[in-house]
């Protein structure tokens, strides 16, 4: 029980997630060369668009590496202090001296990561035509739109992250569910964006799916704080009700993920209602009240109380708070 209270640098799982994160950038490097080599065998259309989501599939990898194994975007003047590694190309040789790359800035990983989804945005389709699976499981247009917003925020770059949460919205592909439960059951509504799609056959033990790890009834290797379950109300709000569980000894689970077949939200719209409320929050001198209405919208779709800051730090706070409640146990 309790698996994941304490997970250090010197982890197994700490270096295994590491090393998944690379062997996943290597595959889609030599995809990207094989592809350059082979660009004939497919119409330039697909082509670009395979590209299109290999650069995705990269830059969503080394934003997780970045934001895992260096300090914020932030620390720093200019980010300039150390990152990850940038490997970008694949070599025939295994033991090849240009694998052997140091890390690179914090700077220089978020350039690559934005080099490579707006070259994405330009490729991606904005649906497959496929609204019960690759609308959702496979990288769209609004899928980079989205994670430039998320990366635009985490960077402090509030303009460009308004803009880029202003693409997803005025898209009008996405929108939340009436309950906040809905998405983590059925995994292709209009509020996901992107997710990592699974199936029972994907998981066929119990140390891979994440319902393994978070349901009571299974390993429920994972609770939930106490300071976590105190931010709800939990009389009104339905990510208390439909989303926490108490087992015999009184420990709290997250309901998210119950089983072997849960897909794995990346990025879903209620985040980019956030992102776009912190933006405005930040970029105003006083309380913005449009970020104020994109807060309350997020929370009264939970039944959660409308809250009214009075201060522009106390709505900055506020927001911060909420995407504490609403994003919590998806990689945030």
């Amino acid at each position: 029980m309790y698996q994941f209270n304490t997970v250090t640098s010197s982890d197994a799982t700490v270096g295994l997630a590491y090393g998944a994160a690379y062997r996943t950038i290597g595959e889609v490097n030599l995809f990207l060369k094989n592809l350059a080599g082979a660009s004939s065998v497919v119409t330039p259309e697909k082509n670009s668009q395979y590209t299109g989501e290999a650069a995705f599939i990269r830059s969503l990898s080394y934003f997780y590496l970045v934001n895992l194994w260096a300090q914020p975007y932030g620390f720093s003047q200019g980010a300039t202090h150390l990152g990850v590694p940038l490997a970008l190309t694949s070599s025939n040789l295994p033991f090849d001296p240009a694998n052997l790359i140091p890390r690179s800035t914090v700077a220089e990983v978020y350039a690559q990561i934005e080099k490579d989804l707006l070259d994405a945005e330009t490729k991606l389709p904005v649906a497959y035509g496929d609204a019960t699976f690759s609308d959702v499981a496979r990288a769209t247009k609004g899928a980079a739109q989205a994670l430039l917003a998320r990366l635009y925020l985490y960077k402090g770059d509030y303009t460009k992250a308004n803009t880029y949460a202003d693409k997803v919205i005025a898209s009008g592909k996405y929108a939340l569910n009436a309950d906040p439960v809905t998405t983590f059951r059925t995994f292709t509504t209009k509020e996901s964006i992107f997710s990592v799609a699974h199936n029972g056959g994907d998981n066929p033990n119990t140390n891979h799916a994440l319902g393994q790890h978070y349901a009571p009834d299974k390993r429920g290797d994972i609770t939930v704080s106490t300071a976590y379950v105190a931010l709800m109300d939990q009389a009104e709000d339905l990510r208390f009700k439909n989303l926490i569980v108490k087992n015999a000894a009184g420990s709290f689970f997250s309901s998210k993920y119950q089983g072997t077949s849960e897909w794995v939200p990346v990025v879903r719209y209620a985040e980019i209602l956030l992102i776009k409320a912190e933006a405005l929050a930040n970029l105003a001198t006083v309380v913005d009240p449009a970020a104020l209405v994109l807060l309350n919208q997020v929370r009264t779709r939970s039944k959660a109380a409308v809250v009214a800051p009075v201060t522009k730090a106390a709505l900055i706070s506020a927001i911060l708070n909420e995407r504490r409640i609403e994003l919590a146990f998806e990689g945030h």
